[in-house]
């Protein structure tokens, strides 16, 4: 089983629940249109202090916001929360052509660095890739 928290508010709080095997820390990152959301460069700070692997989370439908949390950030895996309605299936096709590093799966909705996968996780991803629900191990 695959265990995530997001919405960790403080490096300190990160590398505690890194250290108790918490396998994807999240960070909500954005402009603060949301509550609890992170600036670029708070969540920087907090992904640095991640012993596991790090995610950013991010509500907003805004591409240029997103392309620059992508370039700043360089995240690990990048969860989009937004609406489809909103942030389309079309803006993310965009998104992956832009950043070809990126992985889709979960219905457009969660991204991953192919190089922190394995050849199976990467076959496993091809197959689940409109399904809303991730979490098999070979994630890690």
């Amino acid at each position: 089983m695959l265990v995530q928290i997001y919405e960790i508010s403080s490096a300190e709080e990160a590398a505690a629940v890194g250290r108790i095997g918490v396998d994807h820390v999240g960070v909500l990152v954005g402009s603060g249109a949301y509550p609890r959301e992170h600036s670029i460069e708070a969540a920087k700070y907090i992904l640095s202090a991640i012993p596991s692997k790090g995610s950013v989370l991010c509500l907003s439908a805004d591409i240029a916001l997103i392309e620059h949390i992508l370039v700043s950030l360089e995240p690990p895996i990048l969860h989009l929360g937004a609406s489809t309605d909103l942030l389309t299936p079309e803006h993310v096709c965009g998104l992956k052509k832009k950043f070809d590093w990126l992985v889709c799966s979960g219905a457009f909705r969660y991204w991953m660095r192919p190089a922190l996968l394995s050849h199976k996780a990467m076959t496993e991803l091809q197959i689940c890739f409109y399904s809303i629900v991730i979490g098999r191990g070979t994630l890690k």
